[in-house]
Formats: C-alpha cells, structure tokens, sequence
C-alpha cells in the first residue's frame, strides 16, 4: 500500500494493523512507514492488544486507532479502560451504534485521554435520517 501511494501527488498515512501482541512485528510496520496502529474488534480489541499498541506506540512515536469490543468477547470496559491505563488513543465509532456500545464508550471519551471519531456516512442524506444517526 505504501508503495502504491508512493506516486500520489498527496499526503496519504496509512495505518498498519494493531492487533497482536508481539511488539516486534508492530514496530516492524512503524519502520516500514505506517502512521499509526488500527485494533479492530473484528480480529481481537483484547486488553493484550490494546496495551501492546499502546506500549509501541508509545516507543515510536505514534497513534493508535481503537474500534473497541463491542461485544465484550474479550472484557468488558473496564479491562479497556485498565489496559488503555491512562495513555491517549483514537477512539472509532464513539457515537455508539447501539445502547451498549454507547453506555460504554461516551463515559469514557470525555476524559482528555480520549480523542473520539465519528466515521462519515456513506451517504450524506439518508432516506431515514434518525435511524442513521445511531446505526453504523
């Protein structure tokens, strides 16, 4: 991907996959150009994961992206929050697509450490807006 981007006449960042819990191999992305580190629930937001990212990112000077367990197969809150353990993340769909994503992620997101984002919509004016807005 980065090499793809090499021609671009733009400044593009791409971010290497976060999940994982061996430190070599998400310096080994950080080295190869990424600029940050996504963990996404779809291939495990496990608290290991979480504070492996962390850790790197710390080291390399760089950000982590988290689409948190929305689930709670790996932990509930409070074992993100202890494995996050105070450093700042970028946190994806903080909206809330549903009442437990949102009794779980907006207490959080108001502390400083939390920088929340709310991914786009495809499609700028939805046929029923309202239900749109709380489904991603």
């Amino acid at each position: 991907m980065l090499q793809a981007a090499d021609s671009l006449p733009v400044n593009i960042g791409l971010l290497g996959k976060g999940n994982g819990s061996n430190p070599d191999a998400l310096r080994e992305q950080v080295a190869a150009g990424v600029i940050g580190l996504k963990i996404h629930e779809d291939w495990g937001a496990t608290p290991a994961a979480i504070d492996c990212a962390l850790t790197v990112a710390d080291e390399m000077d760089v950000q982590v992206a988290l689409h948190s367990d929305t689930l709670n197969e790996s932990g509930f809150v409070e074992d993100t929050l202890a494995a996050i353990g105070g450093r700042t993340i970028h946190t994806f769909h903080t909206e809330g697509a549903a009442a437990a994503m949102r009794r779980i992620l907006l207490p959080p997101a108001r502390t400083p450490i939390f920088c929340p984002r709310q991914p786009t919509r495809r499609c700028p004016i939805p046929s029923t807006p309202l239900t749109n807005i709380w489904i991603c």
